[in-house]
């Protein structure tokens, strides 16, 4: 906890990004003559800076903040980093304390790439952006990372056996942390992308969102009043190992019937494969059903009656006002949809399907990705806390 008014100030402006002196008055509630020398002793050691002289080096001794012109943390006290590994590549990218993003770069990778090739990656990807242009010589003072496995946020240990196999020996935040040297916020990627959906136009006014990405595994973030829920150790939203049969397919996580075995990828693919023959994969399907094909139209409405089925536990559960549906499968669009709207109307309880909406996602940018991303620090008030404290 942040004791001091100054300390206090820095963290809101990390938090919220440019604000008036009237605006942190109120927000810190003190007095207008407690933020004026709270804000001269700040531009006076240079941890803030007029917007309008953002990342233009240091401000002339003597010259004024104008009264009516916003305030932010200044560029040369630091900035911060996300590195998101997505399923066909890894994103990595930087920005201001205040999340405002300075650039970005990805590479891409093949869904099967293992946790070590893609650890090197983003350290290599972070590296390079860290000795470019206007940032060389800013200390990076934190970083917020996503993994698509199973993973402890406190520790980093991935977890999850078999079902996390491709990044079996290797602990991602602790590598982050040695090579950086820098507190890292874990996260899982289906988390961070339900917080990029709801920042979306997909998730426009949504108070409690839910974000269900169709892969090999089938995985949910939750979204509340803006805030990943993750749980508590990062590992919230497992959806795809929810059992829907217990006499059913064995799963890589020693149970059976996992929902992940009926509706995965690989899964709909041994049906597609039936219909149009070897080696088709789930993007033909969706594109067969959309040009008319009524048989992968079938395999499509199947999938999602079990989703729908599954989903009307999560409604029951979390009364979210909005689920947004991604990844491959879902670009079928009503054809899955339908069916899923169906089976929740038709199962959950009438007081949480009264308003609900389910929609596509929205097509995400590396920028809503990484933006989405760097917001992630911002939510975390021991990590801001910790970053100010490097400050000093």
């Amino acid at each position: 906890m942040l004791s001091t008014n100054r300390d206090r100030a820095a963290a809101l402006l990390i938090d919220q990004g440019p604000l008036y002196r009237a605006d942190m008055a109120r927000l810190l509630g003190v007095s207008r003559t407690t933020v004026t020398n709270v804000v001269n002793t700040l531009l006076e050691a240079g941890t803030i800076e007029p917007e309008h002289r953002r990342g233009a080096g240091p401000a002339p001794v003597g010259e004024p903040a104008a009264l009516k012109e916003r305030l932010v943390i200044a560029r040369r006290t630091g900035v911060l980093a996300t590195v998101a590994h997505l399923p066909e590549k890894t994103l990595v990218a930087l920005a201001a304390l205040d999340g405002d993003l300075i650039t970005l770069r990805s590479r891409n990778c093949a869904i099967t790439a293992g946790g070590q090739d893609r650890m090197n990656t983003a350290v290599e990807l972070l590296g390079e952006l860290l000795n470019e242009g206007t940032v060389v010589g800013i200390p990076l003072r934190a970083l917020h990372l996503a993994v698509n496995t199973q993973c402890d946020a406190d520790t980093g240990a991935v977890l999850g056996d078999e079902a996390s196999a491709l990044w079996r020996g290797i602990n991602p935040k602790q590598w982050m942390q040695d090579t950086f040297g820098v507190e890292v916020a874990l996260q899982n990627t289906a988390r961070l992308l339900g917080l990029a959906q709801h920042r979306s136009d997909a998730g426009t006014g949504a108070r409690n969102l839910i974000y269900v990405h169709l892969a090999h595994g089938i995985s949910m973030g939750h979204v509340l009043d803006g805030q990943i829920a993750g749980g508590s150790h990062g590992g919230a939203g497992e959806l795809g190992h929810v059992s829907i049969d217990r006499e059913g397919r064995p799963c890589a996580c020693a149970n059976r019937g996992c929902l992940m075995q009926y509706v995965g990828l690989a899964a709909i693919e041994d049906q597609v494969c039936a219909v149009l023959g070897p080696g088709s994969t789930v993007q033909d399907a969706v594109q067969a059903a959309l040009a008319g094909s009524h048989a992968c139209a079938s395999i499509i409405a199947q999938a999602g009656t079990i989703l729908g089925e599954a989903l009307t536990t999560v409604c029951n559960l979390l009364d979210p006002d909005t689920i947004v549906l991604g990844g491959t499968l879902a670009q079928a669009g009503d054809a899955l949809l339908d069916p899923i709207r169906q089976e929740v109307h038709r199962r959950a309880l009438p007081l949480v399907t009264r308003k609900l909406r389910v929609s596509s996602a929205a097509v995400l940018s590396d920028q809503a990705i990484a933006d989405a991303g760097i917001h992630a620090i911002g939510q975390d008030p021991e990590l801001v806390d910790s970053i100010v404290q490097t400050l000093h």
